[in-house]
């Protein structure tokens, strides 16, 4: 709701502020109240993925909180995560080959 957007509105100066910090907060606090968007599933992941464009080591690490930790609490059901993880998973393994060639 209104947390997500007004953090990503702000996005920009939170990375140069303190870009991990930025991120732990999108990863935790953000991907949860994400999937409670009442749009199609995992539309408010995918929205708030668009605008992480161009932050992809956040983006890597929200993929990474929602691909590989997989909390129930980001999702309403396994088939919104597998929905989710079948469209995002090659943009993830594309994140790591980049930014984390050892992993």
């Amino acid at each position: 709701g209104k947390l997500v957007e007004a953090t990503l509105q702000r996005l920009p100066r939170l990375v140069q502020l303190d870009a991990g910090r930025c991120a732990g907060l999108l990863c935790e606090q953000i991907a949860s109240a994400a999937c409670e968007t009442p749009a199609a599933p995992g539309a408010g992941h995918a929205a708030v993925l668009r605008r992480l464009d161009g932050y992809p080591r956040i983006e890597q690490q929200y993929l990474e909180t929602l691909l590989v930790r997989r909390k129930r609490a980001h999702w309403k059901d396994g088939q919104d995560a597998q929905a989710f993880f079948d469209t995002h998973v090659v943009r993830y393994i594309e994140l790591l080959c980049q930014h984390s060639p050892t992993a």
